[in-house]
């Protein structure tokens, strides 16, 4: 196992408080150069041992072909009295084979403080980013050196895997753009709006 600094305890509050950090300010730099195809899996049980105290249960981390509007989510199942039976991370490979090894480092991390909150049944009430979300995210950067972010979409990547379009021959002239090959069809919201004020049809333009 990699070593990236001398283990010390951070402590939080409430349950919170049995979140362990291992690091150093120069990790980040050691991650670029390190496993540039990362195994998520592994990845995930080296920092739930250096980071959460181990404290997060075997779960499923794997990489997403199908995401392509964020880099990674966090899929919760909730039993009696809110605990968390289940989790699953999931990271989008199209996104972010396309960026610095740093930024899924710091997406899966996003996605392991979700997975935390759930399990110590820490989530903040009606926000997935709130206070302890927020608490944990800091921490971790200021000790690591990272850049975890409420948001990390990749707004120029997510446009560049839009190679699919469609314009309409109506009046509109409007041009949608996708990543996956599905056509505007009447099951999205405003495509019973678009029938109604413009009339015209989606001609397929470009395609991969």
């Amino acid at each position: 196992m990699r070593s990236y600094g001398t283990y010390f305890p951070m402590k939080t509050e409430k349950k919170m408080a049995a979140v362990n950090f291992r690091c150093r300010k120069s990790a980040p730099r050691v991650w670029e150069t390190i496993d540039p195809y990362p195994d998520l899996q592994a990845l995930f049980h080296e920092f739930n041992q250096r980071f959460f105290s181990g404290m997060l249960p075997e779960m499923e981390v794997k990489w997403s072909t199908k995401m392509t509007r964020a880099a990674g989510m966090t899929h919760h199942l909730l039993g009696d009295n809110d605990n968390c039976v289940q989790c699953k991370i999931h990271l989008s490979q199209p996104i972010l084979e396309l960026r610095p090894r740093r930024d899924t480092v710091e997406s899966l991390l996003h996605e392991m403080i979700h997975a935390y909150l759930c399990v110590t049944k820490s989530k903040d009430p009606g926000d997935d980013h709130g206070p302890n979300f927020q608490h944990l995210m800091g921490i971790l950067n200021e000790t690591l050196g990272t850049n975890i972010a409420i948001q990390h979409n990749f707004h120029k990547e997510v446009e560049a895997l839009k190679k699919h379009q469609w314009e309409c021959d109506g009046p509109c002239k409007k041009i949608v753009k996708r990543a996956r090959n599905l056509a505007p069809s009447a099951k999205e919201r405003w495509f019973q709006e678009h029938e109604q004020t413009c009339g015209g049809n989606f001609i397929k333009t470009s395609e991969p």
